[in-house]
């Protein structure tokens, strides 16, 4: 009778242990929810770091247009498509094509 109350209390920690383990690992706050946030950081602090070098290219664009009228005027014919009274501009696709075909 000892015998089989000792089987049933040990069966009954062991499935307890079992219970808290799955629990470390896939419950709230577990190891996998741990790993997976984790992943979402390092995802989180490249996307910051992307996003802070362009801030800086676009501050040293910044600063280069306030300081150089060269700047400006390459700037509005490149981005903004100006011209210059008088002028005539062709513009060609990247791909050299004409009119955007190949």
């Amino acid at each position: 009778m000892k015998s089989g109350f000792f089987k049933l209390a040990l069966l009954m920690v062991l499935l307890v242990w079992i219970i808290v383990g799955l629990a470390l690992v896939w419950g709230k706050g577990g190891i996998h929810e741990i790993l997976k946030a984790k992943e979402k950081e390092i995802q989180l602090k490249n996307e910051l770091n992307n996003i802070k070098k362009e801030n800086i290219k676009l501050q040293k664009e910044i600063h280069i247009l306030k300081t150089s009228p060269e700047a400006y005027e390459v700037y509005a014919r490149e981005k903004l498509f100006m011209k210059k009274p008088g002028e005539i501009v062709i513009y060609l696709s990247k791909d050299g094509s004409k009119n955007g075909r190949k």
